[in-house]
This record gives structure tokens, sequence and C-alpha cells, in this order.
């Protein structure tokens, strides 16, 4: 894939990013950790857990932000 994004005249991306942002993307749409190693490869669940967990705690903080609310980083919810 390294070859295909040179010969694309990209720079700055790598495979590992392309992966994780599938990952993160796969994680927000509500995706199971299971469904997301089957396409990433990943064969240990510790980092797509992170995603999954980062993904959770993402939406509650995006469903304050629409209702006009600010929270810190960190809290859990509104």
């Amino acid at each position: 894939m390294g070859a295909q994004i040179r010969a694309a005249g990209l720079t700055g991306i790598v495979t590992h990013g392309l992966r994780t942002t599938v990952a993160r993307w796969m994680a927000e749409a509500g995706c199971s950790e299971r469904e997301i190693m089957a396409i990433t490869g990943h064969t240990s669940p510790a980092m797509v857990s992170r995603y999954v967990r980062e993904a959770s705690q993402k939406a509650p903080r995006a469903e304050c932000r629409n209702k006009g609310h600010s929270i810190p980083f960190g809290a859990g919810e509104c």
C-alpha cells in the first residue's frame, strides 16, 4: 500500500495512520471490537478497545456541544 500512496504523490500519509483512522471511524459508527478487528487485521483487542472507548466518550461530548453546552476535557457527560 505504501507504493500506491507514493505513486499517487501523497505525502505525510502512512499505512498505520490509515488503519487507525478506519478503526476510529468504525468505532464511532458503532461497530463491535470483533468487526473492527476483522477489517483492520488487529490480532489483539487492546488497541481496538481503546478506539471503542474513545468513541463512546466522544458521543456524549458531541451531543452536549449540539445542545450548546460546554464540558471540560475528561468529563463524562454534560
